[in-house]
């Protein structure tokens, strides 16, 4: 909530922006401005190009990580497990013993199914306090492996049970990762969105009255700068570091 409603009314102000936006640092034919040689003029275009970028990147990154592989989870006993699907690697069981989570190939969940489908049934009519925790136990199992099956698998996947939602994320986050596509996607949002933030905290204290003077404004444009360059190298850290040093150890 205090993400997405943020947001939501920057994106849906953003898009009115846009569709009002006049650029004036493109070659035109005469009928409007052209003046490229300003560099503010150039960002303005800068920062309507990165609104775009954004506006499908950040949907795009929600649909991914919320909807398409969100984990499923399911609670036995005391322990409440998160389970998303990932791609096999010799780095996958090193990290398992590192961050504590559990692996099931398609043939160990197959087992486990058959293990637990074929319990018999307890009789539910005046039953002994044993029998109702037995029949706790045999609805958590039923519900912690329907979580399992919930991920069809290929040959190349595993299912790993994480112990708490952010590791499972963290899974989902490094096996993304392993696609340079998804690097090369990432990297351009990680620097479309500080190039728009900080050349937005910039305009923004002008036009907010807190930063009138020339000499204010250009110590504020360093500070800006030295922040983008800071917040994108640790963005860039975080994507490339993800796939080169934490893929295989």
């Amino acid at each position: 909530f205090l993400l997405g409603v943020p947001f939501l009314i920057h994106g849906l102000w953003g898009i009115r922006y846009l569709l009002t936006a006049e650029y004036n640092s493109f070659p035109t034919d005469g009928s409007s401005p052209s003046l490229p040689q300003y560099s503010r003029n150039q960002a303005y275009t800068w920062q309507r190009i990165t609104s775009w970028i954004l506006l499908f990147g950040i949907l795009a990154h929600v649909i991914h990580m919320r909807f398409l592989e969100y984990p499923t989870s399911a609670q036995r006993g005391t322990e409440h497990q998160y389970m998303t699907r990932v791609e096999a690697d010799n780095g996958l069981y090193t990290l398992s013993k590192r961050i504590g989570f559990e692996i099931y190939s398609q043939q160990q969940i197959d087992e486990i199914s058959q293990k637990i489908m074929s319990q018999p049934k307890i009789q539910t009519e005046n039953p002994t306090p044993e029998e109702l925790i037995a029949m706790q136990e045999q609805r958590e199992n039923q519900a912690w492996l329907a979580a399992l099956e919930a991920w069809p698998l290929n040959d190349n996947q595993l299912i790993a049970a994480a112990p708490s939602f952010g590791v499972a994320e963290l899974l989902i986050v490094r096996d993304t990762f392993k696609s340079p596509t998804m690097i090369l996607l990432y990297s351009g949002l990680v620097l479309a969105t500080c190039f728009h933030a900080f050349n937005g905290l910039w305009t923004f204290l002008i036009t907010w009255g807190v930063t009138l003077t020339a000499r204010s404004q250009q110590i504020m444009r360093v500070l800006a700068t030295l922040l983008m360059v800071l917040i994108a190298f640790l963005g860039l850290a975080a994507i490339w570091g993800t796939y080169w040093f934490n893929l295989t150890h």
